[in-house]
């Protein structure tokens, strides 16, 4: 039998201070009670459309493109703690919370639990919930033992501690383990931890996208992991979701109380409004882009989102693609959207299937699916935690 929450309600921890020359204490955070769980969850509306926190692209301009395309909940960028910590520039960048901004995710990842509570000190104030990476699959937070490869006992010390010491719920993101009743195992120990809500991706650690998520996994898990027709906490499900019926397909899953999408959202920000032509968000973002409320904090950002949102098209267009990846400006993107999409209107393939080699006759770069490889991040790039 799971362990259950038997409160919906926990008590912030009080934080005393003495206050210089007085001798007086002073209440940093006052006694109150916390909305955690299921509770928590429906005061923020129960969101089954949620926008998945991707490594610098899930910034405060795309969130904004996307929730006017039916989004509910969204994550920021995932943020190293450490450097939330130690490099306030970095923090300034990648936690680009507004501060009218509402149902937000800030997701960190460390291995280093004395930083992860440290960061989350010093944001969780400006979003709803603190998120926990347990299970990015990358190289980098292989060496970093960050995401999928923090240690459990690493995991739940971080999560108990959070959910006593800042003023919002704890969530965490993760990827099933080897069997259901590994994965089982997994959840009663973070619900005892005191999490608020799961995320589970539907993908073992060593998959990646072009392998399909495990659903019949998943759906055995939450069976076990409910009682009384409902999970202890709310469980929502990432992996694979690329169009409105796949997303449908997932919500339909027994226990499931919302779906994320990633690159599916990336691809197509418009996922949830089948009705829109891409084209619609593709110029929503880079309108937004010019504005100084939501511009990205680097041109590499939206260079990157004008690669996705055009994906499919690159190859009709390769001398479009050369300027992109080179470009240093928004103006630039904005004219190369104008050219594709007034090729596209005319049915004109400027570039008949064919990788004209460039000058110096150095072939470009492609993805394992064939696609003309995605321009590079520059500035913020991850690096290995402390």
């Amino acid at each position: 039998m799971p362990s259950q929450m038997k409160v919906k309600t926990k008590k912030v921890k009080k934080v005393k201070r003495k206050v210089k020359g007085t001798g007086e204490s002073e209440i940093k955070r006052k006694k109150s009670e916390k909305v955690v769980g299921w509770s928590w969850w429906e005061s923020i509306g129960s969101p089954e459309k949620v926008a998945a926190p991707l490594v610098n692209q899930s910034e405060k301009c795309f969130r904004e493109v996307v929730r006017r395309y039916g989004v509910q909940l969204c994550y920021t960028p995932m943020m190293l703690s450490h450097k939330v910590v130690t490099d306030a520039s970095y923090r300034s960048a990648v936690c680009d919370i507004l501060k009218d901004e509402k149902h937000i995710i800030a997701q960190l990842a460390g291995k280093n639990v004395d930083y992860i509570c440290k960061a989350a000190s010093l944001i969780s104030d400006s979003c709803t919930a603190i998120d926990i990476n347990l299970g990015c699959p990358q190289t980098i937070a292989k060496n970093g033992q960050y995401g999928a490869f923090m240690s459990d006992e690493s995991a739940f010390e971080a999560i108990k501690r959070l959910s006593k010491e800042i003023s919002c719920p704890v969530t965490a993101k993760i990827r099933i383990r080897e069997t259901p009743s590994k994965t089982l195992k997994y959840l009663n120990s973070l619900l005892d931890a005191g999490v608020s809500m799961i995320c589970i991706h539907g993908r073992y650690v060593t998959q990646r996208a072009v392998v399909p998520p495990h659903w019949d996994h998943v759906s055995e898990v939450l069976r076990m992991f409910s009682s009384g027709g409902k999970t202890p906490v709310p469980i929502i499900l990432n992996g694979g979701v690329t169009d409105i019926t796949s997303f449908q397909s997932v919500l339909n899953i027994p226990n499931c109380a919302g779906v994320m999408s990633g690159e599916g959202l990336l691809v197509n920000p418009a996922l949830f409004k089948p009705d829109v032509h891409f084209r619609h968000p593709a110029e929503l973002y880079l309108k937004l882009c010019s504005d100084s409320k939501y511009s990205p904090s680097h041109i590499s950002i939206p260079r990157k989102h004008v690669y996705y949102i055009f994906r499919h098209l690159w190859d009709q267009n390769i001398d479009q693609y050369d300027i992109l990846i080179a470009a240093s400006e928004v103006e630039q993107l904005i004219k190369i959207s104008e050219t594709v999409i007034k090729r596209l209107d005319e049915n004109h393939k400027h570039v008949i299937e064919k990788d004209v080699p460039r000058k110096g006759g150095r072939p470009r770069r492609r993805t394992k699916a064939g696609h003309l490889a995605p321009p590079a991040i520059g500035g913020l790039g991850a690096a290995d935690d402390g």
